[in-house]
């Protein structure tokens, strides 16, 4: 070949190779940019599966990854260095969308991944209980039982069931009734059942307000000043967990009532406001 041929068609090789270079991608190569509500960023292509939801490719290598994403997620996006308006997102993808080899094409749920840990599971219960007032007037109400659902690392776990709370204490009766204590007896005075759910729990636990019924310290002098709380927590699936707290205070030590009681049976005075005024 001559030279001068040779030239010419080197020379007219090149001009094709720069003008191929120069070209811009195609649609199907130009990757968008989608931030999520999560506060995530990804940049791929734009799937042929796109309709209902965005799906983005993620070339690697010989294969794809794919990814769906629903589009009130998509919290702003990015073609070509440009924002692109969100009303106008869906309409730019069906531009964009390209097609991948169903063989290459992986879900992202085919992705390998570590297996999920298991769940944490109730193994024990922690309780505390004192007595308390939580409303406007004088007298106290009830007692407070936190509930600590435990797990076997002794991490706290928020669970769904039932916990049944009782109060032992001693209650004078008939001499003859209990002549070698002096007629007094310790027996269940009060029972309580609540649902447990998991918002309830909080940094501490599951705090439970169980109030007062018809035997109140405060008013019923012939009980103890002191009490035993019984906790058992039923969760389905994990099985009955229990607890007992002695020495639970349920009258406060007060001087000036005890001997007013001694005077006239009253442990309140009359400017006082309690629930039973």
């Amino acid at each position: 070949m001559r030279p001068a041929v040779l030239f010419q068609e080197c020379w007219f090789a090149g001009i094709v190779l720069g003008l191929l270079w120069t070209l811009p991608l195609s649609a199907d190569d130009r990757p968008l940019t989608v931030r999520l509500a999560s506060g995530r960023k990804f940049t791929a292509q734009v799937d042929s599966r796109t309709d209902d939801m965005l799906w983005l490719r993620f070339s690697n290598g010989g294969g794809s990854l794919l990814r769906p994403i629903a589009w009130d997620r998509v919290t702003a996006a990015e073609l070509d260095g440009k924002q692109v308006e969100l009303k106008l997102l869906r309409d730019v993808c069906k531009d964009l969308r390209s097609d991948a080899s169903p063989k290459e094409a992986l879900p992202a749920a085919a992705a390998k991944s570590p297996p999920p840990a298991p769940a944490p599971v109730v193994t024990s219960i922690r309780i505390d209980a004192w007595l308390a007032n939580w409303d406007a007037d004088v007298e106290t109400d009830g007692i407070c039982v936190l509930v600590q659902s435990l797990d076997e690392n002794g991490q706290l776990i928020p669970v769904s069931g039932t916990a049944v709370v009782e109060l032992f204490a001693a209650q004078r009766r008939k001499f003859n009734e209990a002549p070698q204590s002096g007629g007094w007896m310790t027996e269940l005075m009060q029972r309580w059942s609540e649902t447990i759910q998991p918002e309830q729990i909080g940094t501490s636990g599951i705090l439970l307000r169980l109030p007062f019924s018809a035997v109140h310290p405060e008013f019923n002098p012939g009980v103890d000043d002191w009490g035993l709380v019984h906790v058992r927590l039923v969760v389905p699936g994990s099985g009955v967990f229990e607890q007992s707290l002695d020495g639970v205070k349920l009258r406060n030590w007060s001087p000036v009532r005890s001997g007013m009681f001694l005077q006239n049976g009253q442990r309140f005075f009359s400017t006082e406001r309690t629930n039973r005024n």
